[in-house]
């Protein structure tokens, strides 16, 4: 059985790795960027099961990411990660 295939996009490189950790200990498979542009680059090629996207990201915010991710397919789940305070 292939490994469900997730995508961290997370700019700190800390936090992506703890991410990884836990998800591969679990047996997931994964990819870490850490911009959206290379998310949206990623999504293009092999469009993950899950993408874990940080808000805050060095090239926009994640939100933009989502907005623009027109290769995003109906499958895709995507779960916001964010330190960010006082989300509207």
């Amino acid at each position: 059985m292939a490994k469900a295939n997730v995508l961290i996009v997370e700019d700190e490189k800390e936090i992506a790795e703890l991410i990884r950790f836990h998800l591969e200990r679990e047996e997931f498979s994964t990819r870490t960027v850490y911009s959206g542009r290379v998310a949206l680059e990623a999504v293009s090629r092999e469009p993950p099961v899950l993408i874990l996207l940080d808000l805050m990201l060095p090239d926009g915010r994640g939100s933009d990411l989502l907005a623009e991710g027109s290769e995003l397919s109906g499958s895709t789940v995507v779960v916001v990660i964010t330190g960010e305070q006082g989300l509207d």
